[in-house]
């Protein structure tokens, strides 16, 4: 019953969306970006190959770095 394709996402700031393509909640992300998008919430779905689920925060993987460091340059535009 508890879920953000639920809500009201007109008060979310933007969105990045990040998820590996073989991530089980792929789709989830996806009908995420097209609920934001309906409640004019500006959303960046952004779909990386080849890494597991919470790739993130798994340090040693090349794709870790680049993720965050996409997603701290994300916010910075954002905040800035």
């Amino acid at each position: 019953m508890i879920s953000p394709l639920r809500g009201d996402l007109s008060r979310l700031p933007p969105l990045l969306l990040q998820a590996s393509e073989c991530e089980m909640l792929l789709d989830d992300s996806l009908r995420l970006a097209r609920r934001a998008h309906i409640y004019d919430v500006e959303v960046s779905v952004d779909i990386w190959r080849k890494v597991p689920h919470v790739w993130q925060a798994m340090g040693f993987l090349p794709e870790s770095r680049d993720a965050l460091e996409k997603a701290g340059a994300y916010i910075r535009n954002h905040v800035i």
